[in-house]
C-alpha cells in the first residue's frame, strides 16, 4: 500500500526500494528448513486513516486504494512484487524492472493490467518470463492455485 500523493515519483521510488529490500531479506530468514518468500502488492491513491477503538486503540487505513493494494498482493506471484498501472507510471526510471501482466482478474475490479517483477531472480533486472505468466493466468475453475502452478512451472524448468 502506498499513501503516495499520485504525482510523487520520489516517494513511489522509495516505496519500491523498500519492497525490493524486504524481498532481499526474505531468503535469509528460515523457519526450520523452510525459507521465507514474500509476495507484495503496491498501489497508490487516496486513503483514509484514523485511530479506532474506545479501550484499545488501533491505527487503521481504509479505502479503495487499500483494497486494490491487497488485491495486488493476493493475485501476485510467489517472491514477486506486483503493482498497478498507476503506480508503474509513477516510478519513472525503474519501469524496466517490470514485465506487463495483462488480464489479471481482481475481485471487485474485474480485469486489470498490472506489472510484476521478481526481485530475487538470478538476474535482478530480468523480467518475468512469458511462460511463467501464462501459467499464472488460471481460470477460477482450475484445480490448482496460481501459487501451486508457478511452483510447478519453476520446478519443471529446473529439472
Amino acid at each position: 500500500l502506498s499513501p503516495v500523493v499520485p504525482k510523487d515519483e520520489e516517494a513511489a521510488q522509495r516505496l519500491l526500494q523498500f519492497a525490493m529490500q524486504l524481498h532481499a531479506v526474505g531468503p535469509k530468514i528460515k523457519l526450520g528448513t523452510k525459507k521465507i518468500m514474500f509476495r507484495s502488492g503496491i498501489h497508490c491513491g487516496p486513503i483514509v486513516a484514523g485511530v479506532i477503538g474506545l479501550n484499545r486503540f488501533c491505527f487503521d487505513l481504509w479505502g479503495d486504494t487499500v483494497n486494490i493494494a491487497a488485491r495486488m498482493e493476493s493475485t501476485g506471484l510467489p517472491d514477486a512484487i506486483q503493482v498497478t498501472e498507476s503506480f508503474h507510471k509513477l516510478i519513472g526510471q525503474h519501469t524496466d524492472l517490470f514485465s506487463s501482466r495483462s488480464g489479471v482478474i481482481v475481485k471487485g475490479k474485474g480485469c486489470m493490467d498490472t506489472f510484476i517483477t521478481l526481485p530475487n531472480s538470478t538476474h535482478p533486472n530480468r523480467p518475468v518470463t512469458p511462460t511463467l505468466l501464462s501459467h499464472a493466468q488460471l481460470s477460477p475453475n482450475h484445480p490448482h492455485s496460481p501459487t501451486e502452478a508457478i511452483l510447478e512451472v519453476l520446478s519443471n524448468s529446473s529439472a
